[in-house]
């Protein structure tokens, strides 16, 4: 596995950076995803038992926070949510 460098995003290869032209994508509440978010996004479920409600509970209060961070975004404001 490789993590943050390359210029690519690749699950198959094993390549999880989110530094090239365009980005990595991002989530619907606008939150880019970084490389830590990348791999959340493959592996979290797993992570979590097999429980996505879990994973998408840890991405909302963890994982998207670093990745806004990282990618020069504001966290978003929970009071709105």
């Amino acid at each position: 596995m490789r993590l943050d460098i390359g210029n690519n995003f690749n699950h198959e290869t094993g390549d999880y950076d989110h530094h090239q032209p365009g980005g990595a994508g991002c989530r619907e509440n606008g939150i880019n995803y970084a490389t830590f978010g990348l791999i959340w996004k493959h592996f979290g479920v797993q992570v979590c038992g097999g429980s996505k409600e879990a994973a998408d509970a840890i991405d909302h209060t963890v994982v998207s926070p670093v990745d806004a961070g990282d990618t020069g975004q504001a966290p978003w404001n929970d009071a709105a949510d």
